[in-house]
């Protein structure tokens, strides 16, 4: 695990972008969550588990059991009247909880039975937290509150593990089940003083509460990192996919596929991260990304194992170092275009353009690798005067295997719009 000065959990050697800035790499999968900015809890039920307690994965204090606490297949088990606190002090004004849990099983009743509570946050004005239970339908029951007495929840397949998040900004408090938002509270800023994770007392008392992730973080997420992280947890945990979808490591094109992002630029400045592998030297250049006719990212044969990436629009072409790029390795490329310059990366070698070329921006909607790429992509974004407007990472749709890129902006799996099918992998 790796933190930088802010904080932030960052790891292997892969920066996080929130935005669009500078020559920074986008979100990869890793061993731990993509981002979690100003994190001071992380508990993962894999590690670091005892019967008394359960260790915080960065420098902070643990959860401190009470009560008959067992673990099984990494799945930690509290039971009734159980739990254990995590102490943070009088938490600030922005903070965000992430927590992966079920109910095990509860009574018929939903009300007030069978419900466990994560931030018993214990305070002279009542509690806030998130709760979920199993009714008699055997479906899930997400609950999140407020000291105010406000209450959001959502059904969810039941008897089974679920992500859920909420995000604290000032006395607004935005609540996610399984990625998705559900609803916002109010919150009292400046009351909330630990976090309580543990089981209510009920008639129910030999069914237990099961865990299998929590952290805590003294900052508010954005509904775009929630979204990223919750998928992230989803696939790690095993948790019931988002949107139905599943998510390799990377998709594969081999010369006839390539994504219609269904986005045209609107200002005069736009971006692209991406992460991608290029296997084989093309007959006639391959397009990364491109728009119309009037502006490409691609790449042409350097020599037999250098593919050289280049920009092609408006006034100008501006081509990388012929060796920065390897055939078979992967690499993270850069695409700026403004107004005043242009900017291109590919690997280690990074180089600017003179010319305005913001008239080639106009050129149509962004399409996503194209004739003769062939090679695979393991995550890309696009950015339209620095805002994220498509942030795509490789899903297969688990109705019909149905390989692609899913868009955490727009909320949809971006499929094969050329001919043939994209290969999708793990390895």
């Amino acid at each position: 695990m790796i933190l930088n000065q802010a904080g932030d959990i960052r790891l292997g050697e892969v920066p996080v972008q929130k935005v669009c800035l500078g020559t920074q790499t986008i979100w990869e999968r890793s061993g731990f969550m993509p981002v979690m900015t100003g994190v001071k809890g992380y508990f993962d039920s894999a590690s670091g588990f005892s019967a008394q307690s359960w260790e915080n994965q960065v420098e902070g204090a643990d959860i401190a059991f009470s009560g008959n606490v067992t673990r099984t297949n990494n799945v930690i088990r509290i039971p009734a009247g159980g739990g254990g606190s995590f102490q943070t002090g009088v938490l600030p004004s922005q903070f965000t909880v992430y927590l992966i849990a079920r109910a095990e099983k509860t009574s018929i009743w939903y009300s007030g039975f069978g419900q466990f509570l994560l931030s018993g946050i214990t305070t002279s004005s009542g509690m806030a937290g998130i709760e979920i239970s199993t009714g008699w339908d055997q479906r899930s029951r997400a609950a999140f509150r407020s000291q105010n007495g406000q209450n959001v929840d959502t059904r969810l397949p039941g008897n089974e593990f679920h992500v859920l998040a909420v995000s604290v900004s000032g006395q607004t408090g935005r609540c996610f089940a399984d990625g998705d938002l559900i609803g916002t509270l109010t919150y009292r800023a400046g009351t909330l003083q630990r976090l309580w994770l543990g089981k209510r007392e009920n008639f129910n008392s030999r069914y237990a509460n099961e865990y299998r992730f929590m952290a805590y973080a003294e900052a508010a997420h954005t509904d775009l990192e929630i979204t990223r992280n919750s998928a992230w947890l989803m696939q790690r945990y095993g948790v019931v996919p988002l949107d139905s979808v599943a998510f390799p490591v990377w998709i594969s094109a081999t010369g006839t596929q390539y994504l219609d992002t269904g986005y045209a630029q609107q200002s005069t400045d736009m971006q692209l991260n991406a992460r991608l592998r290029i296997d084989s030297a093309p007959a006639l250049p391959a397009a990364v990304l491109q728009a119309g006719t009037g502006l490409q990212l691609a790449y042409d044969a350097y020599d037999t194992t250098h593919p050289q990436v280049y920009y092609a629009g408006g006034q100008e072409v501006v081509r990388t170092d012929g060796q920065a790029v390897q055939y078979g390795s992967q690499v993270n490329v850069l695409l700026k275009v403004g107004v005043s310059a242009t900017q291109v990366g590919a690997g280690s070698s990074y180089v600017n353009g003179t010319a305005a070329d913001a008239s080639a921006l106009a050129s149509g909607s962004y399409q996503l690798l194209g004739t003769g790429f062939n090679g695979r992509l393991y995550s890309a974004m696009l950015c339209d005067d620095e805002a994220i407007v498509r942030d795509l990472v490789p899903a297969v749709r688990l109705s019909d295997s149905k390989p692609g890129m899913y868009d955490f902006v727009s909320h949809v799996l971006l499929t094969n719009a050329g001919t043939g099918e994209f290969g999708y992998g793990t390895g």
